[in-house]
């Protein structure tokens, strides 16, 4: 298998990627080793305007964390910073799918809590899905966020659309 190892070659290969078919980032995907150096490159490729490149490079980073790859406190925290920068919805979802199998380093979690709850109110209900899994994620890592996150669920439960309820009823409960 090829290796791709330079961030000008791996910005080559996403630039085939036409914003809507997959199949160019899983061959991308399967020629990157699973590095923190690979990591560090997609991240960094994920930070452009360009929104093509920021969604192949968050579904790649995505990818990379279902194989249980390990992501470093640094790149979290870059991830972090990414989902609450301006980012096409896609690439917020990418990182919103992340970031609960993810340790949520503690000085990034009241930036990412803020954020979330007013993500929590956006017209997407995919991103608004995933940002009370990852309000969950916060409350289970970090125990002050508890009583507050319990409350923002029970109102997503009463008041969301079905698919948002969904979602939330596949959470185990927090404890305050």
């Amino acid at each position: 298998m090829e290796s791709v190892s330079s961030i000008s070659q791996l910005e080559a290969r996403l630039q085939h990627f036409d914003g809507k078919h997959i199949d160019s980032l899983f061959r991308v995907a399967a020629t990157l080793p699973r590095t923190p150096s690979a990591i560090d490159e997609l991240i960094s490729l994920a930070e452009r305007s360009d929104p093509a490149m920021q969604i192949g490079a968050t579904w790649i980073l995505k990818c990379f964390q279902s194989q249980n790859v390990r992501f470093s406190s640094n790149q979290v925290t870059k991830l972090v910073d990414l989902l609450c920068g301006s980012s096409p919805w896609e690439s917020r979802l990418h990182i919103l799918q992340m970031l609960p199998k993810l340790d949520i380093p503690a000085p990034s979690t009241e930036m990412l809590f803020q954020f979330l709850v007013r993500v929590a109110s956006e017209s997407n209900k995919f991103v608004r899905a995933w940002a009370y899994t990852t309000l969950h994620a916060i409350a289970s890592q970090h125990a002050d966020y508890a009583a507050e996150v319990i409350s923002l669920l029970e109102n997503g439960l009463q008041d969301e659309a079905a698919s948002v309820r969904a979602r939330l009823r596949q959470l185990k409960p927090l404890t305050k």
